[in-house]
């Protein structure tokens, strides 16, 4: 998954996973992180 978030900052990010199962837990709560970001 890569991508842009602009939450009146870009947060650039790109993130690779490789594991059994469904990984949709992880990738939401990178997600939800990177969203909660206070910028610089």
């Amino acid at each position: 998954m890569a991508g842009t978030l602009d939450l009146g900052h870009p947060i650039h990010f790109a993130m690779i996973l490789n594991g059994p199962g469904n990984l949709t837990e992880v990738e939401q709560r990178a997600v939800a992180a990177l969203a909660a970001y206070p910028g610089p």
